[in-house]
């Protein structure tokens, strides 16, 4: 329980934050969307219940004594948005408590490099065209680096017509609107983790501005959108995420 109230804390925090954009307890919009099954839409009494039930008020972490209980019995915490990267910091930390100094972790839409590679070089990691996983557009160098990618393209449902994202808005209880993807890059695969969600849902212009405002209180990290156009990719990045590129696989078009 310690543990849990510890990182709870951490992940409460970035919720405000974020303002919101990135909410740990958005699992009764989950339930109500049905997004870990085959997806519906809510009607607006189920959403107006489920947006009620949302928000880290509906919970009572104590730091100091580390407990953690749930204040509303309609209430849930959904790990999708931060625990793969609470896994990954972990199980870092437990390799180089081992001795490994160079690794690259690998959980499925984010990874997490330490050191280098065999030959001595940074790690490369491909980023995917948004709607084709297959299908590499960038290829990123890294050393001490977590990448997260964040978008739509594969655990999306459709509805009755309308295509529904995984990603919810928190502020508003409905999806994300769905321009692309956005890859984050931090030291902490933690904190990739929670902006690479908090950036989609802002959309590329307010990411942005929060990831500048993130690194002018000395949060360190990068992200780069990748928006779909009729006519092929814009990639809309920070102002150092581009020192981080290795190469580019093809031009960045449909």
């Amino acid at each position: 329980m310690s543990e849990l109230a510890s990182v709870l804390t951490t992940v409460f925090a970035w919720s405000g934050t974020t303002d919101r954009a990135f909410d740990p307890t958005v699992l009764p919009l989950v339930r109500a969307w049905d997004l870990r099954g085959r997806g519906r839409i809510p009607s607006p009494q189920e959403l107006a219940a489920a947006r009620a039930a949302t928000g880290p008020q509906r919970f009572r972490i104590d730091s100091l004594r580390l407990t953690a209980a749930r204040l509303d019995p309609t209430a849930g915490i959904d790990e999708g948005a931060w625990g793969k990267g609470y896994a990954l910091d972990r199980a870092a930390a437990r390799l180089e408590s081992a001795g490994l100094k160079d690794m690259l972790l690998d959980l499925g839409g984010q990874v997490l490099a330490r050191g280098k590679d065999g030959g001595g070089n940074d790690w490369t990691v491909a980023i995917a065209h948004p709607q084709e996983r297959a299908r590499p557009v960038v290829v990123l160098a890294l050393s001490n680096l977590s990448a997260s990618t964040s978008g739509n393209s594969e655990r999306g449902r459709k509805v009755r017509h309308v295509r529904i994202g995984h990603l919810l808005d928190p502020r508003t209880g409905e999806p994300a609107k769905d321009f692309g993807s956005v890859t984050v890059l931090a030291s902490s695969a933690l904190v990739a983790d929670v902006l690479s969600t908090a950036f989609y849902v802002l959309g590329p212009q307010e990411g942005l501005a929060l990831s500048a405002r993130l690194r002018s209180r000395g949060t360190l990290n990068e992200a780069l959108f990748l928006v779909e156009h009729p006519d092929g990719l814009e990639a809309v990045a920070s102002p150092a995420f581009p020192h981080s590129f290795s190469r580019p696989t093809r031009p960045c078009a449909a």
